[in-house]
């Protein structure tokens, strides 16, 4: 299948394009810029045949059936709206939306359009987190009871897209968001109660935030995300019989190891090394061909969102001012 990309941002660059290049069942088509020679550029560079100096005129082109929208997340909602009424299948990055209300709109639009809807959680397709779930679902540590999530790295550019408040930044929209939905995929209960506190910058985005989820069965998830700190991303799942630890758990180009221990003996698993974002590029096209609903579904994805949204809100409420006396 032919795919469209809308931007030319980085990630979109430096993996996903090259991802969808070397995929056994896809091939980029067609680029576009708001910078028309940006888009000429790009195109010529990478092979790309068509480029395009206006996302709309990609949308309208014959020659694309899927859109990857890299775009800043108050960008996401927009353009997957206008993709779906243009009958394009959209791969959006996360997070899907700013709010609930943004990607209910969005999933409604690409259900009446009959396309398919993917949130680009590109690591839930490593051979890792399903080697990860296969040792929980056999029960090697017992009863799960906290899954524990960090996703952190050193930010210095208060340029950068990620610290702009008025295009959606901010570290539980860029990391945390991995977190919430990492958790969720490893605890099958409904979540009932959360409880987040956040540093913000003066432009009111927030560049660390830590959470907490606590699910109706009694489990339990602890995060922290950010981008003041030193470069983290790592899980680990907690159970009545031992623990299971999976470091560089999110992030691409590193070789996985899961680490079990149980009570004083460990025992360390390597995983394959595999590009992640091939792997969900022909996922996406094997589920559009087969008409099958990808997952996370779009209805999964709307969860992640209201937890999102739920965990900013109690990070703007529960801000408690201790006095010096």
């Amino acid at each position: 299948m032919n795919w469209g990309v809308l931007s030319t941002a980085r990630i979109g660059l430096d993996w996903v394009i090259p991802a969808i290049q070397h995929s056994s069942n896809g091939q980029v088509t067609a680029i576009a810029s708001r910078d028309e020679n940006k888009a000429r550029k790009i195109s010529s560079s990478l092979g790309i045949p068509n480029h395009y100096g206006d996302y709309q005129k990609l949308l309208e082109s014959e020659k694309v059936d899927i859109v990857y929208i890299p775009l800043p997340n108050s960008m996401h909602h927009k353009w997957t709206i206008l993709a779906a009424e243009s009958e394009k299948h959209v791969l959006c990055e996360k997070p899907l939306a700013l709010n609930a209300r943004e990607g209910e709109e969005m999933i409604s639009a690409c259900r009446k359009a009959g396309v398919q809807l993917l949130e680009g959680f590109m690591y839930r397709h490593y051979p890792h987190i399903a080697k990860l779930r296969e040792m929980l679902e056999n029960g090697m540590i017992g009863n799960v009871s906290v899954v524990r999530t960090e996703f952190t790295f050193r930010l210095d550019d208060p340029a950068d897209i990620r610290l702009q408040k008025q295009l959606g930044g901010g570290a539980l929209y860029d990391l945390g968001c991995y977190c919430v939905d990492f958790s969720r995929l490893i605890i099958h209960s409904k979540p009932d109660k959360v409880k987040a506190m956040a540093h913000y910058t003066e432009d009111g985005v927030d560049n660390t935030l830590t959470g907490m989820i606590r699910f109706q069965n009694g489990q339990i998830a602890l995060f922290d995300c950010g981008f003041q700190t030193i470069q983290r991303s790592l899980v680990e799942v907690l159970g009545e019989k031992g623990t299971l630890t999976l470091m560089a758990a999110f992030e691409p180009g590193f070789q996985p190891q899961i680490i079990l221990r149980r009570e004083e003996k460990s025992e360390s698993f390597q995983c394959e090394k595999s590009d992640p974002y091939r792997l969900m590029a022909e996922y996406f096209v094997e589920s559009i061909q087969s008409d099958k609903v990808p997952t996370p579904t779009p209805d999964d994805s709307l969860k992640n969102m209201c937890l999102i949204d739920a965990l900013y809100e109690s990070a703007k409420e529960d801000t408690i001012r201790i006095s010096d006396q």
